[in-house]
């Protein structure tokens, strides 16, 4: 992979229902047109800028709302969204995008 091209992945914490995308892309030039068709299937960026700027590169969070208890997802919809997104991603060239399941000790 250029290092240049985004790098994707989708994350989430225990229980593992509710998945975001983590999108590394170059600061300087970010995939807005990805952004935006991921948008329109209601994937949005919940957080962004935190990476490593002297790389020229960040993480942008990416995710969609559920209607579960704090916005979680059901199980209908995590089969929904990431079947939305995944299509979205494949669009862009992204094959095969995994789950991380992250552990108490990824996130410390």
């Amino acid at each position: 992979m250029s290092d240049t091209a985004p790098a994707a992945i989708f994350q989430a914490k225990h229980p593992y229902n509710t998945y975001w995308l983590s999108l590394e892309v170059n600061v300087d030039n970010h995939p807005q047109a990805l952004l935006d068709d991921l948008a329109k299937v209601g994937w949005t960026v919940s957080r962004g800028g935190s990476g490593n700027p002297l790389r020229g590169r960040e993480t942008l969070s990416v995710a969609a709302k559920g209607s579960d208890l704090f916005g979680s997802w059901t199980a209908d919809e995590k089969k929904r969204h990431l079947a939305s997104a995944r299509k979205v991603l494949k669009k862009y060239g992204f094959g095969s995008v995994p789950l991380q399941k992250l552990t108490l000790a990824a996130l410390l």
